[in-house]
This record gives C-alpha cells, sequence and structure tokens, in this order.
C-alpha cells in the first residue's frame, strides 16, 4: 500500500508539473538578523504577480521581533495583505530586543506603518503551528511547496503536533500527504557551522531528520557568492519598502556597489522555479552533529536531502533575482483601457462583439452572424509600453476551447508580437488556453511596441493587463503606411480563421501587419450570405476597402438575388471607397456556376462606368496544392501564409488607382518580399481566402 501511495503522489505531483500549474508555497522566514529575507519575499511576490506561484502563506520563526510586521508590510506592498500569517510561540529564538542594524530598519519601518500592520510585535500573531495545519489540510495532496529561509523551529514544531479539529492526521502525516517539498536556506556544504541551522539545533537535528518528503539546501557556499540588491536599491517609485529597506541595509553594511549575499531569494527562485533549471544537485542527509549545531552531511543515494550545485553561472542567477525583485507590485490594467484595433462598432451587447447589438434577433440576417459576432477574430491590442514584465489574463466566453479540425491555441489563445527594427512585427509567444480562465506571463524589453491578437474562434469577457506599478502604456504612433482607415473583410470561415493554429497566422492578420494596415475582420463562418441588411451594417465602418468573400456560403441562386444588391447598396452609402469582389475558388482553381454569376454584375458594374470596384479571380488566391488545407478547404498555417504574402504584395503595387492603395507607403521591414506585377483589376490577392465548398464552416 506504500507504494502504491507513494507512486499516486509522485504521479499527481508530475502532473501538476506537466499542467504548468502554479506552485503553491508556503514562506517561513526570521524576517530578522539579515534583510536578505526582504529580498525573497519580494521575490516570492513578483514570481505570484507572473502566475508562477500562489502565496500560500507567509510565516516567521522568531517570537517577539518585528517580524511578522515587516511580512505585513511587504504583503500590503504587493496588495495581497490577506495572506495568513503565523510566528513560533514556544521553542527556538525568542523573545528578542533591539540588537543591531537590521532590526533597527525593521523596527522603524514597522512602527512607521501602523496603518497595515497588525502584528507590531510577533508575540500577538496567530500560532504557525494552527496556521501550518489549516493551510496544509485545505490543499490537494502533494501539492505544497515549504520555502524556509530561516530557523527550522516552525517545521520541528509542525511535525509534533497532534491530530485536531482542524485535521486528524498528526503534523508528520499531514506534512506526508500534503507537501510536495521543502526547500531550505540552512547549513554549510559538506560540514561546518551555518546561522539558520546552528541557532536553534535541535529544532534542525529532529526535522532534518524526521521529514518525511525530499529537502532541498541551498546551503550558505552556494548564496554567499550571488550578490543581489543594487538594481532595488535604486529604484525611484514613491513608496517601496522593499527599495527603502536595501538602501539603508547596503549602506550599513557597506554593500553599495557590489550588493549583498542572495541566500534568501536565491533559495525562493528554486521553490518555485524547480532545481531543474538552475541547479544541480547531490544527495544524501544532512545532520547535526554536537551541541552548538554543527551540521555534516554523508551521501546516501536513497537519501531524502538534496543540496543544490552550480549549474547556472552564479552571477546569471543573480541578476534573475534583482530583475524579479525590483519589479515591483502590478497595476492591472482592463483591456478596456488598452489600444484596441479591429473593433469596429461601439454599440455593442458585448465589449468585444464585432457587430452591434441591434443586429441580435434581426431575422433578415442569418443567425450564424449574431452568434459568431463575439468571437474576437481581427481584434489586437496595439500599443508601447515602459513595461519589463507583462502578465496577461484573458477569460472566455465559451468552455470549448478547440474544434476537431483546428487547435485550442487558434479558437481560443492569444498572440504576442514585438516590433523588431529591419523585420516588423515578429511572433514572440503564444497564450495558451487550458480553460475559461487562463494566464500568459511574459518578460518584455522596455519600450518594444507589442500586438496581443484575441482569440480566432472563442470570444473574451474579460482581459487584463498586470505591470509593475508606475508603468505608462501609449498607444503606437501612425503606421508608416500612412493608412489610418481599416481595410473590412467580409465572409465565411476561411476569412474569420479557419484553420490556423494560432491567432497571428490568421491571413486576414497575417496581411495586415505586412501591410503594415489596420483591419477589421467580418467572417462568419457558414454564415457570409450577404444579407441586405448587412450592407448597411458594414457600410457603418469608415473604410479605406471593402473586400467582399461570401460565395462559398451561397448558392447560385442566392448568389443572383443578393451580389447585385449588396454591392450597389454599399457603394451607395460608401461611395469613392474601393470595393473588392472575390471570386470563390478551390484547390483545383475551378470556376463555378456562382462565380461566373457575380463576375458578370462585376462587368456590368464596371460597364457602367463604376471605379474603385475590383474582380479578384480564383488564379490570385490558392495554388493547386491540397498540402495547404487541413480539408480541402480550410487553410492550414502553410495556406495562410501564402494567401498573406500575396494579399500583401497586391497592396504592395504601385500602379493601382489613387482612390485605393497608390498613396499606401508600405515599410519595407514589413515586406521582405518581391512587389508582384499587375493590371488594376488584378488588385488583391490580398484580400480573399480560399475555398472548396460552400458549406465550410
Amino acid at each position: 500500500m506504500k507504494t502504491r501511495h507513494l507512486l499516486a503522489v509522485a504521479a499527481f505531483c508530475a502532473a501538476l508539473v506537466a499542467s504548468g500549474a502554479p506552485e503553491k508555497i508556503i514562506f517561513d522566514t526570521d524576517m530578522y538578523t539579515d534583510f536578505d529575507d526582504v529580498g525573497a519575499l519580494a521575490t516570492l511576490h513578483a514570481l505570484a504577480d507572473a502566475g508562477e506561484c500562489e502565496i500560500l502563506g507567509t510565516v516567521a520563526c522568531t517570537r517577539g521581533a518585528p517580524s511578522v510586521g515587516m511580512v505585513e508590510i511587504i504583503n500590503a506592498f504587493y496588495e495581497r495583505p490577506g495572506i495568513p500569517v503565523g510566528v513560533n510561540k514556544e521553542l527556538g529564538i525568542g523573545p528578542l530586543g533591539r540588537s543591531h542594524a537590521i532590526y533597527d530598519i525593521y523596527a522603524d519601518m514597522v512602527k512607521a506603518r501602523k496603518d497595515v500592520v497588525k502584528h507590531p510585535s510577533s508575540e500577538t500573531a496567530p500560532d504557525a503551528n494552527e496556521t501550518y495545519r489549516k493551510i496544509l489540510a485545505a490543499q490537494p495532496d502533494g501539492s505544497v511547496t515549504i520555502c524556509s529561509v530561516g530557523f527550522t523551529t516552525n517545521l520541528r514544531r509542525l511535525l509534533e503536533t497532534k491530530g485536531d479539529a482542524i485535521s486528524p492526521l498528526d503534523g508528520r502525516a499531514l506534512v506526508a500527504k500534503k507537501v510536495k517539498a521543502w526547500y531550505a536556506m540552512a547549513c554549510r556544504y559538506p560540514d561546518g557551522y551555518e546561522y539558520n541551522s546552528k541557532e536553534d539545533g535541535e529544532s534542525s537535528k529532529i526535522a532534518f531528520r524526521d521529514w518525511p518528503t525530499p529537502i532541498y539546501f541551498l546551503d550558505w557556499c552556494y548564496g554567499v557568492e550571488v550578490k543581489c540588491g543594487v538594481p532595488v536599491s535604486k529604484v525611484g517609485a514613491a513608496v517601496n519598502p522593499v527599495r527603502d529597506v536595501f538602501k539603508r541595509a547596503l549602506t550599513a553594511y557597506k554593500e553599495t556597489e557590489k550588493g549583498h549575499a542572495a541566500w534568501d531569494e536565491v533559495t525562493v527562485l528554486a521553490a518555485v522555479r524547480g532545481w531543474q533549471r538552475y541547479f544541480g544537485t547531490v544527495r544524501g542527509k544532512f545532520d547535526i552533529v554536537d551541541a552548538k549545531g554543527k551540521n555534516a552531511w554523508k551521501p546516501d543515494p536513497k537519501g531524502n536531502h538534496y543540496v543544490l550545485t552550480v549549474k547556472t553561472p552564479k552571477a546569471e542567477v543573480g541578476k534573475i533575482v534583482d530583475e524579479l525583485m525590483a519589479r515591483g507590485p502590478m497595476d492591472w490594467i482592463d483591456g478596456q483601457n488598452l489600444p484596441l484595433e479591429g473593433k469596429p462598432f461601439t454599440d455593442v451587447k458585448r465589449f468585444y462583439d464585432r457587430m452591434p447589438a441591434s443586429l441580435e434577433g434581426n431575422t433578415n440576417v442569418n443567425r450564424g452572424v449574431w452568434s459568431q459576432c463575439f468571437h474576437t477574430s481581427g481584434e489586437c491590442f496595439r500599443f508601447t509600453t515602459d513595461a519589463t514584465h507583462l502578465r496577461l489574463q484573458w477569460s472566455l466566453i465559451k468552455s470549448g476551447l478547440a474544434m476537431n479540425h483546428m487547435p485550442a491555441t487558434g479558437v481560443s489563445g492569444i498572440d504576442v508580437y514585438g516590433w523588431t527594427e529591419g523585420r516588423g512585427w515578429v511572433f514572440v509567444k503564444n497564450g495558451r488556453p487550458t480553460s475559461q480562465d487562463n494566464e500568459l506571463a511574459i518578460d518584455w524589453q522596455k519600450g518594444r511596441p507589442i500586438m496581443i491578437y484575441l482569440p480566432l474562434y472563442n470570444g473574451i469577457s474579460s482581459f487584463k493587463m498586470g505591470v509593475a506599478k508606475g508603468t505608462k502604456v501609449s498607444p503606437l504612433p501612425p503606421r508608416a503606411s500612412g493608412v489610418t482607415k481599416p481595410v473590412v473583410f467580409y465572409g465565411t470561415s476561411i476569412t474569420h480563421g479557419g484553420c490556423a493554429s494560432r491567432p497571428g497566422m490568421a491571413w486576414v492578420n497575417i496581411a495586415a501587419r505586412k501591410a503594415d494596415v489596420p483591419a477589421v475582420n467580418l467572417g462568419f463562418s457558414g454564415s457570409g450570405k450577404m444579407e441586405f441588411d448587412l450592407a448597411a451594417v458594414v457600410a457603418r465602418i469608415d473604410a479605406s476597402c471593402y473586400v467582399l468573400d461570401c460565395l462559398w456560403n451561397m448558392h447560385p441562386q442566392m448568389v443572383r438575388e443578393r451580389f447585385e444588391p449588396f454591392v450597389r447598396e454599399l457603394r451607395r452609402l460608401r461611395p469613392g471607397v474601393p470595393i473588392v469582389c472575390a471570386e470563390d475558388c478551390n484547390t483545383f482553381l475551378d470556376t463555378t456556376e456562382k462565380g461566373a454569376i457575380a463576375k458578370a454584375v462585376v462587368d456590368k458594374l464596371l460597364a457602367e462606368g463604376w471605379k474603385d470596384l475590383f474582380w479578384l479571380p480564383n488564379t490570385e488566391q490558392m495554388t493547386r496544392d491540397g498540402e495547404e488545407t487541413v480539408d480541402r478547404c480550410h487553410p492550414n498555417d502553410c495556406g495562410m501564409m501564402h494567401m498573406g504574402d500575396g494579399f500583401a504584395r497586391a497592396i504592395a503595387r504601385r500602379d493601382l488607382n489613387p482612390h485605393s492603395f497608390r498613396n499606401w507607403n508600405l515599410n519595407p521591414a514589413c515586406l521582405p518580399f518581391h512587389h508582384a506585377p499587375g493590371g488594376t483589376q488584378t488588385i488583391i490577392s490580398y484580400f480573399v481566402g480560399h475555398r472548396c465548398r460552400s458549406d465550410r464552416i
């Protein structure tokens, strides 16, 4: 039974790692004799802001000192004042009085921040045993990581607790059931005296001996050679207790140039991100071997103790810690306050809807249009920011994240692009949806323009971006192309984005990036049918060009009845704006009856003297290669790239009607390809997707 239980716990832990679930952390600190504890808690909050961990509790092991009060100041600064606290009530270190510079700094700050400090003396805080047991009992089995950067007193006391009203399990059994690992800043490898281990040597001996899950030690010898704290000491925010502690303490210790040893900060980094990322290990057992608290290491291939060793250079680890400490708390910006493109209407039912609310219940328009208007295809945030870290959260309307022929990353994911000089917009990272509520954390180069595409075949009920407090977010300047009015695409599922692997790979988005123009996507899967009422809706958008790509959702009689009235009404409402009418196409480039009907209408209107009306033959939309599709209909990413390149080449031509694209001065960085030759009526292999049957969805 024990073997099966251990295997089950191991499998559960492996599943947690594979899922990318945030680490659940209990932080145990002395917060008394050194200031790396403050840096460690700041690092922990920065990682929590990035979605990498959840802080379950912050407990102190020093009684009578301002330890808990200082913890509360840091928690409040990072806008987590409700994190449970606790303190050692019985054993080990305390009560303590004023004794050195760091204590003075903590005591001064606790005295000055009565607005957030609930426990100016740690004696008044809840018992750490109660805090630990309540937290552990409420968590899934094998899910909690304990990170201790002080004395081992609380962990020894926890092991010795009895079953109670919180949990019938005694302390050791509760730890074995709930705790995945303990990361400890303790001991000197391979032997010697280390402050955290020796000050309560009895507790260290008991805790190291009886702890039932793996213990990972960041020993004194590793941490003393990692320096940090100088960058955060120079942060310019008006209020920043982390900055204030480091500024005073580095001066007191004459470390303002080189920084302070990062024992505790590195322990937090290992606990949250896992030892594998930056460290190697040696396996064995630590023991306390004399009454003064000396530790000694014994190699043991079956031991449950691991000492972290160098894998990533220590200087690099120090830079990682410094960056995290200097972030500060997050400001959360609602997506409704970010510069957004591709959302054509304001009179909508839901903020991100693509169609006006008045369309709901309109029986003259097929139901598919309204049912898909909440899909955010084509919508994107475009801005610049001085943030160096972004935390993006989006909540989806539909619980179904994928389709049988299109992945969740395209249906429900988000895409982040960054501007790179000489290359234009470059893909950076995809936000992969795992549920209706999702998060993506990403480091960013200060000042780099960013573009964030929203899901193609799902909608979002909310979007938030977390950045460091005081961060500036600004709209991007006008495009180099000079185009400010969007190209409006009205069409079917392929215009909609089916079946791109991610939002940035939808052909409309590809083309808009390469041509450096704004776009509105009114593609509706199976529902682009040119109802007369929709002409007025489309015409409400002040566009630089309208692209009509509906034939493969229409049968021949429908084309006879609707195509000409729709085009005439759109031109009446928006005289002088170019209209591109796309032939229906497939991988065989066949001409169909409905394509011939539509082409005859275009020829008729041109004969009447219409200007700025263009016919896009299917020969300019698609190759004869079905490999560019997922089903000989919907393009895969290869097909999307082909179409996007073709559309952008057409836009870049200089021999076009001046009312259309002649004055679109394109940025060469956006167009890493040759301009294609062609006449005025073969204007846009850019503006249409390919298709092969009328029932595509």
